[in-house]
């Protein structure tokens, strides 16, 4: 069993003081119990926009500071993971900002906005063909947005997480055996909301459970590309989906202590053109490489911790 070493977790906070960002230096603090849920708060605010929403190349493939739903997801991913209060101004104005965004013809959340186009971006965030690319946004980012109404109430209108949370069910259902990576992974977030109504969760962890035994990608060769690795959807022992991976989380774990690069970060299996990316890429290492030692320590795999 590999454990990431003392100095490569130095090298690993060396490159986050140098050319990281403050929202993943706070949420490594925190994750290593080293600095409390506010700093990561308050890192995480600097995102916010005056209509509630987040953006600010929080998602480092999207350059433009408008809000979008997609960021704004990112957001509450921080925000719930450190427990921020539900009465803290920024959450409740965070929530107001989805459910003004709600496309309550169709019971969905479109994820970017036109003004993406107002910045440099990754061509798969391009808002032409989004809908589709995003399989009509029925899951992603619509389940997890569910997620953040049942969590954080105040704002939201009456029925309106009753009535997702059925649109939600029956989409679910009706899916296909194998379900997209990024909608699996909406969905587990859902699932592991606690305000989730029980016998909701346990229709949509039934499916994701299934989905995930069926599209987790088990062979470590091609760990390195870019696809549904079992630490993607499991990171921490206590994460539901842990006792159907437990075979390959021993060896993903090993796998991704490896891949720690010459600089001290980890980085991502992709690339676009545009004189933004070098930013995005180190946006990027940022993100991963404090979710990735913060993983690793959840595991017992930092060396000394």
């Amino acid at each position: 069993m590999r454990k990431l070493k003392r100095q490569n977790l130095a090298a690993a906070r060396s490159f986050l003081e140098r050319d990281g960002r403050e929202v993943d230096r706070s949420l490594l603090a925190f994750e290593l119990g080293e600095g409390p849920p506010s700093r990561v708060i308050a890192a995480v605010v600097g995102y916010q926009n005056a209509d509630g929403g987040f953006g600010r190349a929080l998602e480092p493939d999207i350059r433009t500071e408008a809000s979008s739903v997609i960021n704004t997801t990112v957001a509450f991913q921080l925000l719930s993971r450190v427990g921020a209060p539900p009465d803290h101004p920024s959450v409740r104005r965070g929530i107001q900002y989805l459910v003004d965004s709600f496309d309550a013809e169709r019971a969905l959340w479109p994820i970017v906005p036109p003004e993406v186009e107002d910045a440099d971006h990754a061509p798969w965030w391009s808002y032409a063909g989004t809908e589709e690319a995003f399989g009509g946004f029925r899951l992603n980012p619509t389940a997890e947005v569910l997620r953040y109404l049942l969590e954080y109430p105040g704002e939201v209108p009456a029925g309106l997480a009753r009535n997702v949370t059925e649109a939600v069910l029956a989409r679910i259902s009706a899916a296909p055996a194998e379900i997209e990576m990024h909608d699996l992974m909406c969905c587990i977030r859902l699932v592991e909301c606690r305000a989730l109504p029980e016998e909701a969760r346990a229709v949509i962890r039934g499916r994701v459970e299934a989905a995930a035994d069926h599209g987790v990608e088990r062979d470590s060769r091609k760990w390195s590309g870019y696809g549904t690795r079992p630490l993607m959807l499991v990171d921490r022992p206590s994460s539901f989906l842990a006792p159907l991976l437990r075979d390959e989380i021993p060896l993903n774990l090993d796998h991704e202590i490896a891949q720690q690069g010459d600089d001290g970060a980890w980085a991502p299996a992709w690339a676009w053109e545009g004189d933004a990316w070098p930013q995005a890429e180190k946006d990027w290492k940022s993100h991963l490489t404090a979710r990735m030692v913060a993983t690793l320590r959840a595991f017992g795999r930092v060396e000394g911790r």
